[in-house]
């Protein structure tokens, strides 16, 4: 039932090919359904520091929290409609120490308590690193988001999104969301500008058109000044012309 990859369970071929084609990408899922999509897409953003060298590693921690659903949605009937949950979890730590060597971080480092300074560069490191310039690590998580929303949505994909970040994962989400929020309000003012200028530019063409609609019935309505014989001088404007009778139909 589960999409998780696990070498131990599937020791095949096609098997060792999705778990490298996911550490590629960074991007590494469990969970679901794999006849229907799934009800729930629950999207993973980690703290800082290395979380695939390690010895409780992402993907291990992603099948963990899945197994974890399953046994609450069996133990609970209430919570089985969570049952068919997949999660996505996203890496970008490594994202910042590519765009860093290694060789660069060694020479920024004191060469005292080495093993202390190496934990600060792989770890409190993310954080000085994303402060600033957290850009590109912002459009490295967005990328991988996206990516596999939209592989889910092309499977027929029609649930709900959820998000569960930790540490300097939900910095990263919150402005991530902050940013995608502002871009779409900003978007929607600019529209909504464009189309009060569109129509109020109708409208002014409309209001023209009645004018000299309106200009050209009184030019050619009897009484009016045009109109009448004499000119101001037949509305009774002049000593001349006083006493006549104008505009008559």
């Amino acid at each position: 039932m589960s999409s998780c990859m696990d070498l131990n369970a599937f020791p095949d071929e096609e098997a060792r090919e999705k778990i490298q084609a996911e550490e590629k990408a960074k991007v590494f899922k469990c969970g679901g359904d794999k006849d229907k999509p799934p009800d729930h897409l629950v999207f993973l953003i980690h703290g800082i520091g290395d979380q695939i060298r390690q010895s409780d590693p992402l993907p291990q921690r992603v099948k963990r929290l899945y197994a974890q659903t399953l046994e609450l949605a069996e133990q609970y009937p209430a919570l089985n409609a969570v049952a068919n949950t997949k999660f996505v979890a996203v890496e970008w730590h490594s994202t910042i120490h590519e765009r860093h060597s290694a060789a660069h971080m060694t020479s920024l480092t004191l060469p005292t308590i080495p093993l202390i300074r190496s934990l600060n560069n792989g770890t409190l490191g993310d954080m000085l690193y994303y402060f600033n310039g957290s850009q590109p690590i912002l459009h490295d998580v967005a990328k991988k988001l996206n990516d596999a929303y939209h592989e889910e949505v092309s499977k027929g994909f029609k649930g709900r999104v959820h998000f569960v970040a930790h540490s300097m994962g939900g910095v990263i989400s919150f402005d991530l969301l902050q940013q995608t929020y502002f871009t779409r309000l900003a978007e929607s003012a600019r529209r909504g500008r464009e189309e009060a200028a569109t129509a109020a530019g109708a409208a002014g063409a409309g209001a023209g058109g009645a004018g000299a609609a309106a200009a050209a019935t009184a030019a050619a309505a009897p009484g009016s000044a045009a109109a009448a014989p004499g000119g101001s001088e037949g509305a009774g404007g002049s000593k001349k012309g006083a006493g006549r009778k104008v505009g008559r139909i």
